[in-house]
């Protein structure tokens, strides 16, 4: 098992009006067998016009993401992404019907699922998938574009390709069509590897040689923000956005539990002895309050019927959420950031078209805060499903697409 250490960020640009990138992760919240060597990274780039690009994008984004929560892979992998794209593309198409030939809507799609230490790919479009190992960074994804057709063909140099205007002409895009041909690749990852996955608003801006230079060197968090500003700097003449992902090492073992219990036990003793240690006294390990009772309830997401209550309980979710970081480590605390930026996303994008399709994010989303929540619960060890429905939602994702993808 490898530890992961990842960063994303999204940005308008300069230029645009909207924001038609989208990017999401879902990386486990748990130690459970099985469950936490699983990674799943997604970046898409939008077309057909502001708000169809924007929905398009958005749409095959968390549609590979809710495939991957309700129905996490166990194997076959390859197999378990191309089935996810397909029905994302059947998704995008079919909400697509209504537009207009020549403006309808569709998205690059570039995901990366790490299982173990295997790293499986799933590609339609021109976003890009990279690896830096051993000091150099390969291009692993290749466009679908007719520059880079040219450049297979030998017609075209990558040089030309890159200044070419036909460089941002797809000949493959996720929900143009009814059924869509998906590029899959893999390989072994190794302790070191960063793998940066990225909308042509960063390519289109920054040379490869310094994406791997910034990339390299900082952390991932420091990384995406260096690059973005790099890229406004540069033009910012589309949406920008980007994952960069770097591979730590091996998990630290868990320590045996006897070892953990008795090393409890003595504390305890010990707190006994001194008279600290008081049965009832509400202290979180080494001073901080417990939390006595619950901030974030169930949300029956099935009884809501309009999109002012969806909006409605997306806030008070929020809400909640905020208060619970103050009980909780800080690693938690950065999850719930995470959950929170996908609730004021869920809760922007929400309408009336898309009510019912985003009802399921908003429910993973309470999920997993009431998981979060139970680690400090006094006296509770699992989220209390039975208990009645709260006033609480919010989500999106960093919709961002761009317009016609003609750009």
């Amino acid at each position: 098992m490898l530890e992961i250490e990842y960063a994303l960020k999204s940005d308008i640009g300069l230029i645009r009006s909207d924001n038609e990138d989208c990017v999401g992760v879902r990386s486990p919240l748990d130690d459970r067998a099985g469950k936490r060597d699983r990674h799943l990274f997604v970046i898409a780039d939008g077309m057909g016009g502001q708000v169809k690009g924007e929905e398009a994008a958005h749409e095959a984004v968390m549609a590979i993401l809710t495939q991957f929560i309700e129905d996490a892979p166990k194997d076959n992998f390859p197999q378990w992404l191309s089935s996810a794209y397909s029905n994302a593309n059947s998704q995008v198409h079919h909400h697509g019907a209504g537009d207009p030939e020549g403006r309808r809507r569709g998205t690059t799609l570039t995901s990366m699922l790490i299982a173990g230490d295997m790293v499986h790919f799933a590609h339609v479009g021109d976003s890009r998938a990279y690896l830096i190992r051993n000091q150099k960074m390969k291009r692993l994804s290749t466009d679908h574009t007719i520059a880079q057709e040219a450049v297979g063909a030998g017609t075209m140099t990558e040089e030309q390709a890159q200044s070419s205007p036909k460089r941002s002409y797809l000949t493959r895009a996720l929900g143009y069509r009814p059924r869509v041909e998906v590029d899959t690749f893999q390989g072994k990852i190794h302790p070191g590897d960063i793998f940066v996955l990225t909308t042509d608003g960063l390519t289109s801006e920054v040379p490869e040689q310094i994406i791997y230079d910034v990339a390299s060197k900082y952390p991932p968090q420091r990384a995406v923000e260096m690059l973005v500003k790099i890229a406004n700097e540069r033009g910012g003449r589309d949406n920008i956005s980007l994952q960069v992902i770097r591979v730590l090492g091996k998990a630290k073992r868990r320590l045996d539990r006897r070892i953990v219990y008795s090393t409890i036990a003595v504390l305890v003793a010990i707190l006994l002895t001194l008279g600290i240690f008081q049965v009832g006294k509400r202290l979180h390990w080494f001073g901080g309050e417990k939390l006595s009772h619950r901030l974030v309830n169930l949300i029956d997401v099935e009884t809501i019927t309009e999109v002012d209550d969806f909006k409605e309980k997306v806030s008070a979710l929020q809400e909640k959420a905020e208060k619970l970081k103050g009980y909780v480590s800080a690693e938690d605390g950065k999850k719930i950031d995470e959950m929170s930026e996908q609730l004021t996303q869920l809760h922007n994008k929400t309408d009336e078209n898309n009510l019912d399709a985003n009802k399921p994010y908003l429910r993973d989303l309470n999920q997993q805060l009431l998981e979060i929540q139970a680690k400090y619960l006094s006296g509770s060890l699992a989220p209390q499903l039975e208990e009645p429905a709260d006033e609480e939602g919010k989500e999106e994702e960093g919709g961002k697409q761009e317009s016609e993808k003609e750009r």
